[in-house]
């Protein structure tokens, strides 16, 4: 008997919290192609739905990127009258930030007021993500100045709103931040590094990339990867380099970002030597559905490896023949350099 079939006994209706395991295992495995659906037939097969077993279904469309659906199932839960918590708006808010729909958002938090949840740090702190996200950053601004009790999150949630927005704000908070005696970790050093990046301060990239070095957060790899990105965007391939030779492990973002660093700086030749070693490597590469840019590639090296490239990739990434994602080819274009890029086509061109 299924799992599905052996919850839908009546044996198992007294027993909510099992079908709310099952509901939350069907929505937290993305490889399960009907999980989703069969989520949704649990959770209507529960008789006395609460807020738990609405906000797992919601927590479930949002994290599989269904914003829109997600806030759908939370409208329905305000109109069957079930009293909202902390952590269903918290949810409901990340949908909306995952759909840019600050209408919505606002709706939620003047919601917050109503329900006085306005003091619990968790739920302002989605408040000021999902502003920041939408780009409202005045009204992140006014959320921000009336938290009255701040954590490192909220810092970091300012920052990095900031930080989308290419501007300078992010390195003042950053000051203000420290000044009131808290700590940066990774995810502060990352959007910092980002920010030197959009707007290549290079002097300053390096004071962070100081700090970082200061407290020894120098292995991490996001870090390594955002300073790869950081100095081949402000000039200083140099340092991009040196930073991935001696990164002791390498994921699918930094090899595209010293290749990409590569391709800008016209080393057209580096851009394909490092390709050929990335996919000799153990990185796991996942399903590419997007262009890599190998840029700046001369002719002689195009003619040299173009149509082993395009022989021999799938089967060393081990990608699966579909119909829609399968082959790799090279892409020119003038005047200086013969520019490359790696790009999908269908699977009957093969």
């Amino acid at each position: 008997m299924s799992t599905k079939r052996l919850l839908s006994t009546n044996h198992f209706h007294p027993f909510p919290p099992m079908m709310k395991n099952y509901l939350q295992w069907a929505q937290n495995t993305p490889t399960h192609k009907s999980g989703m659906r069969d989520a949704c037939v649990v959770f209507h097969d529960i008789k006395e739905k609460n807020v738990v077993s609405w906000t797992t279904l919601i927590a479930g469309y949002t994290h599989r990127g269904n914003g829109n659906r997600a806030l759908q199932i939370f409208r329905e839960m305000l109109l069957d009258g079930v009293a909202l918590n902390p952590h269903s708006i918290s949810i409901a808010v990340r949908a909306c930030a995952s759909i840019g729909s600050q209408n919505f958002g606002r709706q939620i938090h003047t919601a917050v007021i109503k329900h006085g949840f306005e003091s619990d740090l968790p739920v302002t702190n989605s408040i000021l993500d999902m502003y920041c996200r939408c780009g409202c950053l005045s009204e992140a601004n006014k959320c921000f100045n009336g938290i009255t009790e701040k954590d490192l999150i909220t810092w970091n949630t300012l920052i990095a709103g900031y930080e989308r927005s290419d501007s300078i704000e992010p390195l003042f908070i950053f000051s203000q931040m420290e000044s009131e005696g808290f700590t940066p970790n990774c995810f502060t050093f990352t959007s910092l590094i980002a920010t030197c990046a959009n707007l290549a301060a290079l002097c300053c990239g390096q004071q962070i990339h100081g700090g970082i070095f200061r407290r020894g957060l120098d292995r991490n790899l996001e870090l390594a990867n955002a300073l790869i990105d950081m100095y081949a965007k402000c000039g200083n391939i140099f340092d991009s380099h040196k930073i991935f030779s001696e990164m002791s492990c390498r994921n699918l973002v930094s090899w595209t970002s010293m290749m990409i660093g590569y391709g800008a700086h016209g080393y057209g030749k580096k851009v394909v030597e490092l390709f050929d070693e990335m996919v000799s490597s153990s990185v796991e590469l996942e399903r590419i559905k997007w262009p890599i840019p190998v840029a700046d590639i001369k002719q002689h090296s195009l003619k040299v490896n173009s149509q082993t490239k395009q022989r021999k990739l799938p089967h060393m990434l081990n990608i699966q023949h579909r119909d829609d994602v399968i082959l790799f080819v090279i892409h020119l274009h003038q005047p200086f350099f013969n520019h490359a890029a790696i790009a999908v086509k269908r699977a009957g061109n093969w």
